[in-house]
């Protein structure tokens, strides 16, 4: 039994490798904090800590993210991220779900 590739035109083929690399862009980081977990399962933080623009822009102009932009999305991550590093455990989530933190 064999199989046969069909043929697809050149058009195709690039809208088909853009989609494949899209989606390697999302499944990619996704599958590395997996495997992260599974190496290190008890070292890790539960605290989750993305991108965010205000940390570049801060750090543009030669200021913290504090002086920069205290309440962006960003402050708020890394405040988390201290909060959990220095006190051993996650920040606790406000009632808006959102983690509080704690930035001194």
């Amino acid at each position: 039994m064999t199989s046969e590739v069909a043929p697809c035109s050149p058009r195709d083929f690039l809208l088909l490798s853009r989609l494949l690399s899209f989606l390697g862009s999302i499944i990619s980081p996704t599958l590395k904090v997996v495997r992260l977990k599974a190496y290190f399962p008890e070292s890790l933080a539960a605290t989750p800590l993305g991108y965010n623009v205000k940390v570049d822009e801060a750090q543009s102009h030669g200021k913290t993210l504090w002086e920069y932009a205290p309440s962006s999305t960003g402050a708020r991550m890394l405040g988390a991220i201290a909060t959990e590093l220095f006190d051993g455990a996650p920040a606790r989530a406000t009632k808006r779900g959102k983690k509080a933190s704690r930035v001194a």
